[in-house]
């Protein structure tokens, strides 16, 4: 009987920020060049929100600058890719936000390699974020029949039929692939896309080969199989495939690809792994029940974090932290307790433990979303960051909210009314600066800033400018 054993490690990085909003995916795939090199690809993505801005005639130009180090733990050689991601955008959009994607590739030979990488705004050098990982390139011999690495993408097209300007950077073959950085499917598109390609196949069996895919959830149960017969049709061609997982519950899976002999199954030569998170709105969760607390903490995303990842995860929940758990957290110093206190702390925070999903923390994760989306006023605060944002995450969406626009000498101002608390407060924010920052001047709620005659002292611009002196005087 055959054995299959998933270890939890991350697929995809993503790189925690160290003191800006900066925040970028990226993902590799390694691929065969010749009989001793191999084509290494890394596919990223990020916000364009992570960009500062300048004009530059008719139009807003920013950029990113990246840098990746490769490292022979071998030899001590060192190899570098160095390039800066360019966006441009009319000067009347200042409202949208989207997903930038990229493509870099280096030639590799086989060995074990430190990867250093640096990310920074080419406008602001202190925006910027870093991150070192390490992995262990095989060599494709050219007498065995092998895979390539697994990418998966958001779409593959037909060079024929594409109908926007891609960028040549994506097309492989007759196809444009948009890479998928972060392992990230939903039910609004629930294919699972993948590339690979296959190796030595013809000469070593002609006569075809199975395919088979399979995929496992995080207790390592198979919850999807099948298979499909391929003849070669060379020594290195290429195979996309897309996945419906449309049926499967929300979590954390594997897919395996297994390459088998098409006469005798038994005969493996070869097989990749490669980990997904799926949220299915249109379905229940995936059952753990029987699992003890470490097995439940072990497949949980918390084990997967990284120190910097662990500290941000928890910036972000703080707004729903006491005093305690802050004082805790200050504490702790060794990663697997970090990760286990964000176990913990949202743990807690499950108002239906009958499933395995945390509802209130997908909840939190969509407030921080929106939060980033229309609340983030520059690189260096992001939107759950603001007061707004602050809000949003502690009490939730208000009953009502009222926007006033700036109107003569008065600054711009938002109401928000929660009905539901304390028989009814409200929280006023104030654009003090008139850059998009909100700023919370006053509110009838315990513990947060009091100032009954908040319209006069920080609406009414002149009265502000007489009794702070200075325009940048924030309250708190």
């Amino acid at each position: 009987m055959k054995k299959f054993f998933i270890f939890l490690i991350p697929f995809f990085v993503s790189l925690p920020l160290l003191s800006s909003s900066i925040n970028i995916s990226y993902d590799f795939a390694l691929f065969k060049y010749n009989s001793d090199t191999l084509l290494f690809e890394i596919y990223y993505s990020f916000l364009d929100s992570n960009l500062t801005y300048k004009q530059i005639d008719s139009q807003q130009v920013g950029a990113l600058n990246i840098s990746i180090s490769f490292e022979n733990l071998h030899n001590g050689q060192k190899n570098e890719l160095n390039w800066k991601h360019i966006n441009t955008k009319p000067l009347s959009d200042t409202s949208n936000i989207y997903n930038l994607y990229g493509v870099k590739k280096m030639l590799l030979t086989p060995a074990e390699y430190k990867i250093t990488t640096l990310v920074y705004d080419s406008l602001n050098l202190d925006n910027k974020a870093n991150d070192q990982s390490s992995i262990n390139i095989r060599n494709i011999s050219s007498k065995s029949i092998a895979l390539s690495s697994i990418e998966f993408a958001h779409s593959i097209i037909d060079t024929n039929q594409a109908k926007a300007n891609w960028n040549q950077s994506f097309k492989k073959g007759s196809y444009y692939i948009l890479p998928n950085s972060t392992g990230e499917f939903n039910s609004d598109d629930p294919n699972l896309r993948l590339y690979f390609e296959i190796y030595n196949a013809k000469s070593l069996s002609p006569e075809g080969l199975k395919l088979t895919f399979a995929i496992f959830d995080g207790a390592n149960r198979e919850v999807n199989s099948s298979f499909v017969n391929i003849v070669p049709k060379s020594d290195a061609f290429s195979e996309i495939f897309s996945i419906p997982i449309d049926l499967l519950p929300t979590g954390i899976y594997f897919l395996r690809i297994e390459l088998a002999d098409k006469i005798n199954d038994s005969i493996i030569y070869d097989q990749q792994i490669k980990k997904f998170y799926f949220f299915n709105k249109n379905s229940n969760l995936v059952n753990y029940s029987g699992f003890t607390e470490d097995q439940l903490f072990e497949i949980s995303e918390f084990s997967t974090y990284s120190l910097d990842i662990a500290e941000l995860e928890f910036k972000k929940s703080k707004a729903i932290a006491n005093n305690y758990e802050i004082e805790q957290w200050a504490k702790l110093s060794d990663l697997k307790a970090k990760q286990r206190f964000l176990y913990r702390f949202w743990k807690i925070r499950d108002s239906d433990t009958t499933t395995y999903f945390n509802e209130d923390r997908a909840q939190y994760l969509e407030r921080i979303k929106y939060a980033d989306t229309y609340f983030t006023f520059s690189e260096k605060n992001p939107g759950w960051s603001t007061d707004r944002g602050r809000i949003l995450l502690k009490y939730g969406e208000p009953t009502q909210r009222d926007r006033y626009s700036a109107a003569d000498e008065n600054r711009p101002y938002e109401d928000w009314f929660f009905g539901e608390i304390q028989g009814g407060v409200h929280f006023i924010f104030v654009d003090l600066l008139g850059f998009g920052n909100f700023i919370l001047v006053h509110s009838d709620i315990k513990g947060e800033h009091y100032d009954p005659d908040w319209y006069d002292h920080y609406v009414k611009q002149n009265n502000f400018l007489e009794q702070n002196n200075l325009d940048n005087n924030q309250p708190r």
